[in-house]
């Protein structure tokens, strides 16, 4: 779980247009990739006038605000602090949240006396199944899907698609991901011949030595399960 970050209490509105302050834009519901997404922007009036003209709704109610928070931290690195501090939790569309992670990792504050602030996202109740994925509108689980090689808690540890997960594995993980098509294309290699499956598990284990204890019993145990001969239906034949 993420730490708690500290926090002073939101800064007062500003009634100009003009400082050099930022402030919550929407983006229109009609949008086709990001629609009702929220995102800090200028506030002055130059800009004002231009982002209206894309279909982008001002949320006045939570003010303007300077690009730094009191505590030091730059806007950019937290920046919806401020509407979730001020009760905007609500205002945030499902995939956005769902993109942020905040299902799954919901922001945690403190305030001055280290009590703890956790922003109220109300869209979601009664929209998260066990195992902490979101449904959706036709009442199907939209599910996340997790690297089994980085750490369960880490927010950057689950993915939207297996697409996503794919692409970081390949990234991330270029050496369990390599050894594991090493594994499979070892497993098809010795199907349906005569030599012992635990002498080449033996062998494809001497060739991982590159890997953590934990990668090598991944690899390990998908090549003793692929390299397995089934018979038809792809059941184990009786001995």
């Amino acid at each position: 779980m993420p730490a708690a970050r500290s926090i002073a209490p939101p800064a007062l509105a500003s009634s100009k247009k003009d400082d050099g302050l930022y402030c919550y834009w929407r983006r229109s519901p009609h949008h086709p990739t990001e629609p009702g997404y929220i995102k800090t922007a200028p506030a002055w009036a130059s800009y004002h006038k231009k982002i209206t003209r894309q279909k982008w709704e001002d949320l006045a109610d939570y003010g303007e605000f300077e690009d730094k928070w009191e505590s030091g931290t730059e806007m950019v690195f937290d920046p919806f602090r401020h509407i979730l501090l001020s009760g905007g939790g609500k205002e945030f569309p499902i995939a956005q949240i769902r993109e942020l992670r905040w299902h799954r990792f919901p922001p945690v504050y403190l305030d001055a006396s280290g009590r703890e602030i956790r922003p109220h996202f109300p869209q979601l109740e009664g929209r998260i199944d066990e195992d902490g994925n979101v449904v959706g509108d036709d009442g199907l689980a939209l599910r996340d899907f997790r690297c089994p090689d980085c750490a369960a808690d880490e927010p950057s540890s689950w993915f939207l698609s297996e697409v996503g997960l794919r692409k970081h594995q390949r990234v991330q993980h270029s050496e369990i991901a390599g050894s594991r098509q090493q594994a499979n294309d070892f497993a098809k290699a010795i199907q349906g011949q005569n030599q012992p499956i635990q002498d080449a598990i033996g062998l494809m284990s001497q060739l991982l030595t590159h890997l953590t204890e934990a990668q090598k019993a991944q690899v390990m145990a998908q090549l003793e399960t692929e390299a397995k001969p089934t018979g038809k239906a792809g059941k184990t034949p009786a001995a």
